[in-house]
């Protein structure tokens, strides 16, 4: 990292680099001492400023690997503020390039964030979201793309925990929006959501007659903010239920049980509500706040899968909170992307608590930066998956064999 001066051999060609007196001019991660020593960068990071030093310019420089030889060393980034308030007003990426990509924002009186909008040529404009906001300061409402796609509706308690989104009927009659109905330009809401934390007095709506969020039944109240309930719809997945959770004295989250029955017409509960064995999930912990077991069960009334998921138990290392293996009761067979049965041993750390190994998904090795970062990964069938970073820590690429990712910020 430096300050104060340009970097000579990119300065005036790539990007010239003004308004640097006090300001970081240039930042570069190097693979090696010796690479520093010959300050043979990997990556850099180069920066030039406004006269009130916000970032005008930042250019990025993919100089080790495959980005440079495919002539993607350079990626450039612009920025244009409101001087006053120092709000970025505009952003291009790759300004005048054949891939290039604008993003234009405005804001109102408080600064608050209303518009986004997207270019390929900053001449013609998309909008992507469109927000507002309640008086006293909360989103309210967003609406998302060119078409409307999507008004999503929020909700808040006097305390300012939210309450919901949209409505859990997700019918325009319900909808705080009115997404939907006859006139309106939005498309119809596509999910909705409401979180229940003390019964009926949570939240009461402006409008009575047309309340968003269906009380939860069969809750505990809880006044502390923690979650008693979710009541979640999303038609395309399957009928609405309703989650309620259980906790301990330590506010630790210990159980959740899904409900049914829930009636769309009316954005209520109705008579045949139930609770399901489906989707429970039960844990406890040990004295040190570990996780010690958790049993959690499948999709057996709307899917036909087995009930069981898992009944996992959490094993320690002696005398540490390092997890040595996870055993499950549940047979293997049941749920193919879940968690199985693992020997004592599983996981091997390093002196500072890094993982090194875990057997149980075919890792032999895992290395490590300095940064505590994670290196290169070596699996059991023989891959090798690297990753690079830059100065900041951030993840510039990914290589699994001879296929590399590249990121950019």
């Amino acid at each position: 990292m430096d300050y104060d001066t340009a970097y000579t051999p990119i300065s005036g060609t790539y990007l010239t680099q003004e308004n640097l007196r006090n300001r970081v001019s240039w930042s570069s991660y190097f693979n090696t001492s010796g690479a520093q020593d010959s300050m043979n960068f990997a990556t850099a990071t180069f920066y030039s400023y406004d006269i009130h030093g916000n970032v005008g310019m930042l250019l990025q420089d993919y100089k080790g690997g495959t980005m440079s030889r495919l002539y993607n060393r350079f990626k450039k980034i612009q920025y244009k503020y409101d001087l006053i308030s120092g709000k970025v007003n505009w952003v291009g990426y790759l300004p005048g390039e054949k891939d290039a990509f604008y993003h234009r924002y405005s804001y109102d009186a408080e600064n608050r964030l209303t518009n986004v909008e997207t270019s390929h040529d900053s001449i013609y404009w998309e909008n992507e979201a469109y927000y507002e906001y309640y008086k006293h300061g909360p989103l309210s409402r967003t609406v998302l793309g060119q078409q409307q796609v999507q008004g999503i509706d929020y909700a808040y308690t006097l305390q300012g925990w939210l309450k919901g989104v949209n409505s859990t009927a997700v019918t325009p009659v319900f909808d705080m929006g009115g997404d939907g109905s006859s006139g309106s330009q939005v498309a119809k809401d596509v999910y909705g959501f409401g979180i229940h934390y003390y019964g009926r007095r949570d939240y009461t709506p402006i409008n009575s007659a047309a309340t968003p969020f269906a009380t939860g039944i069969g809750i505990k109240v809880l006044f502390n903010g923690n979650i008693a309930a979710i009541s979640q719809n999303i038609p395309l997945l399957g009928k609405p239920l309703e989650y309620t959770y259980s906790y301990d004295v330590l506010n630790r989250l210990k159980g959740m049980v899904a409900c049914k029955g829930f009636d769309s017409l009316t954005n209520a509960w109705n008579n045949s509500f139930a609770t399901l064995s489906d989707f429970k999930e039960t844990i406890s912990y040990d004295g040190n706040g570990n996780i010690q077991t958790y049993v959690r069960h499948g999709n057996n009334t709307f899917a036909g899968s087995p009930l069981a998921m898992d009944s996992l138990v959490y094993n320690y290392r002696p005398g540490t909170n390092k997890l040595s293996y996870v055993t499950d009761a549940v047979d293997s067979s049941y749920y193919g992307n879940d968690i199985d049965n693992q020997d004592a041993g599983n996981y091997a750390y390093d002196s500072i608590g890094n993982v090194l190994s875990d057997v149980r998904a075919g890792v032999d090795s895992i290395k490590w930066t300095v940064y505590g970062k994670i290196a290169r990964i070596y699996k059991h069938n023989g891959k090798v998956i690297s990753y690079s970073y830059d100065a900041g820590g951030n993840r510039i690429s990914k290589t699994v064999d001879s296929l590399q990712t590249w990121y950019v910020r």
